[in-house]
């Protein structure tokens, strides 16, 4: 879910940590489900909070890279908005994971070589841009329609219709982005690219099922 932050070839998330500032008030309904199916719910739903609360990182530093190239003010403002979008997204998930059963967890420190360490040029930009943004966002965003589509409890779905609108739109943020930074960078960009959408060719994207939990409960409460 939501924009990676990418730091030496790696995904960052956040260290681990504990407090109720990341809770809202909603409650999905839990009472029918078994310890497992809980415990496993309250297990993605938590790795989904993390996920949500590195984007927030990962468009800051969308936002001084966009900065350091003169990009355009509207690709700022959409790279501020999308930050602001994912501070909504953890806490929806970190609300859900702590309904099904996780301890109240808070995000701690995120490593800050992972956001001031970022490549400030256009070939890294529309790089990022394709793979973290116009891909990785586009994924999210069908994963979080199809994992709504599927959802029976109302918050579950409320949550998840939240999350795929934002993310359809960081995804047309991240074409735009990439846009701007082939008809402003010359042949490197477009080779960048080139090579970039080359290698997607054996990129492949999983959801499993965690072992012994049953499919269509899984899918009722918002998992694909």
């Amino acid at each position: 879910m939501g924009r990676p932050l990418v730091y030496a070839g790696a995904s960052v998330v956040a260290d681990r940590a504990s407090g109720p500032g990341w809770i809202d008030e909603f409650s999905p309904e839990v009472n029918a489900l078994d310890a497992p199916t809980r415990a496993a719910l309250a297990a993605a739903w938590l790795d989904d909070a993390y996920a949500e609360h590195a984007s927030i990182a990962a468009f800051t530093r969308v936002s001084m890279q966009l900065i350091a190239v003169a990009a355009p003010p509207e690709l700022l403002e959409g790279a501020h908005r999308a930050a602001l979008d994912e501070v909504r997204h953890a806490r929806l998930c970190f609300t859900l994971a702590s309904m099904y059963g996780a301890r109240w967890e808070a995000p701690g420190p995120i490593a800050p070589d992972a956001i001031r360490h970022a490549m400030c040029d256009r070939v890294s930009l529309a790089r990022e841009a394709l793979l973290e943004g116009c891909l990785g966002e586009g994924v999210a965003a069908a994963i979080a329609r199809a994992s709504r589509d599927t959802a029976e409890d109302p918050a579950v779905m409320g949550a998840l219709a939240t999350i795929a609108d934002d993310e359809a739109r960081h995804c047309e943020l991240a074409w735009s982005i990439l846009g701007w930074c082939l008809e402003t960078g010359g042949a490197a960009v477009a080779q960048a690219v080139d090579d970039a959408l080359r290698a997607l060719a054996a990129a492949d994207f999983s959801l499993e099922l965690p072992e012994g939990i049953d499919a269509a409960t899984w899918a009722s409460h918002g998992r694909v």
